[in-house]
């Protein structure tokens, strides 16, 4: 099953979910004598029986799961409270008014927050309906796409993964123990849409050029990894290495270079700001 159609549907999936299991509760309460509290308990494990072998299935994430587990288990538990409030009226003969506003309000509102955060991350996840954001968003100027999702740069959680977090751990080590220095930059400005050269020195400890390694890297857009550009340099003289680049948008771009050198593997970060093409005319 495609995760973007489970991505797209979440909303979809809770309503069906809550109405699956306010219909086993229904069925449940009135086809047997079992009490509101017990059919509530046997409809909650049946929705953690069915749902959670799906959810690990087709993993979408944490806050997914919180949140259909949240709402499918409210269902059971509201009803519960309504039927068990109705029971013990009808068995004391306290009169013939049983609805109680008070448990009815908090189940009301604990279902409002649900769906509010249900609808929240599905704009997070997929943006608004071009209608949506037509309506929402700020008019933009013609032939302009406006998107409200983030495609952009993601960055690289270590920490959720001890294994990778261990070999970047290890990595960093080795690459301190080569000491090597880099200097990196443009040779001019960068202004966007133009090409211009990339340049990184490379030197070893003792300060002797670094020759013969392969070098390649990235420049990363953070507003959208559609528009990163890669690019490999090539020596020009010993240690000194060039590649010519064009950055099609100005403003920030990431820069993550990677140095090459037999066995030896250095990587470095950076971040360059890229001129307005009009701006670098007028000045």
């Amino acid at each position: 099953m495609d995760d973007q159609v489970l991505t797209h549907d979440l909303v979809s999936t809770l309503a069906i979910g809550v109405g699956l299991a306010f219909a086993a509760y229904v069925l449940l309460y009135r086809l047997t004598r079992l009490r509101g509290k017990q059919v509530g308990l046997i409809v909650a494990v049946l929705v953690l029986l069915a749902y959670t072998p799906f959810a690990i299935l087709y993993w979408q994430g944490l806050d997914v799961l919180a949140i259909h587990l949240a709402l499918y288990l409210l269902t059971p538990y509201g009803l519960s409270i309504i039927t068990t409030h109705w029971e013990g009226h009808r068995e004391l003969h306290m009169g013939k008014r049983w609805f109680n506003w008070a448990p009815a309000t908090i189940v009301i509102f604990l279902g409002i927050v649900a769906f509010v955060d249900a609808v929240i991350i599905n704009f997070a996840e997929n943006g608004v309906s071009p209608n949506t954001a037509a309506w929402l968003l700020p008019s933009a100027g013609k032939d302009v796409a406006v998107r409200s999702d983030f495609p952009g740069t993601v960055p690289h959680d270590y920490q959720d993964k001890a294994e990778d977090y261990a070999r970047y751990l290890a990595a960093r080590e080795a690459q301190k123990q080569l000491g090597w220095t880099l200097r990196k930059g443009f040779l001019e400005v960068p202004v966007a849409g133009r090409e211009e050269v990339f340049q990184v020195k490379v030197s070893d400890r003792e300060g002797r050029p670094v020759s013969a390694a392969r070098i390649g890297g990235r420049f990363m857009r953070p507003s959208n990894e559609d528009d990163d550009r890669a690019f490999t340099m090539h020596e020009v003289e010993p240690g000194l290495y060039q590649a010519s680049v064009s950055l099609p948008y100005p403003g920030s771009w990431e820069l993550l270079l990677d140095i090459r050198r037999g066995p030896d593997v250095y990587e470095s970060h950076g971040l360059t700001v890229v001129e307005p093409a009009t701006a670098a005319q007028g000045g």
